[in-house]
């Protein structure tokens, strides 16, 4: 052990950790006693062909992310593959079909246990009701609760 505490500095190039640095060096790249700790080493090339307009689209897309495409392209593909890749525009209607008849029935379900715990039996006409009242606004409902879940988890839901 040396005469001075272990830190970790970061640096463009790297991590640098568990190095023995005086505390004024701390926070420059200091040549000594340190071991720089790199990404894995990637020796592997993946290339395929796209139109004008589909370069454009990936270019934009990887723009709106702050990546350059490579990188863009790398991330989208191992997501892909991992299973956590983007959701497409039908798979995420369905997701707001389902969520629609999810909070619909909470609704319903709801107010029918709360009339019954009260010792009240719902006429037809009064089911009829909050089946309406449930309908009329289940799908402004489910785009809240998926947007709710969508911010929890850091990422901004889309707009259809």
């Amino acid at each position: 052990n040396g005469a001075y505490p272990l830190n970790s500095v970061s640096h463009p190039r790297g991590s640098l950790q568990n190095c023995e640095v005086p505390p004024l060096v701390v926070g420059r790249f200091p040549p000594w006693r340190c071991r720089v700790v790199k990404p894995p080493l990637r020796t592997k090339t993946l290339g395929t062909k796209v139109s004008e307009e589909e370069f454009a689209q990936l270019e934009a897309a990887a723009s709106e992310r702050g990546l350059t495409l490579s990188e863009w392209c790398r991330e989208t593909l191992l997501a892909s593959v991992n299973g956590q890749g983007e959701k497409s525009a039908d798979s995420g209607r369905a997701d707001q079909a389902l969520m629609a008849e999810l909070v619909a029935l909470r609704a319903i379900l709801l107010n029918v246990l709360f009339k019954l715990a009260n010792g009240e039996k719902p006429t037809a006409e009064e089911m009829q009701r909050l089946i309406d009242r449930a309908d009329s606004d289940k799908l402004n409902k489910a785009r809240e609760r998926l947007a709710q879940a969508a911010e929890s988890e850091g990422q901004p839901e889309e707009k259809s």
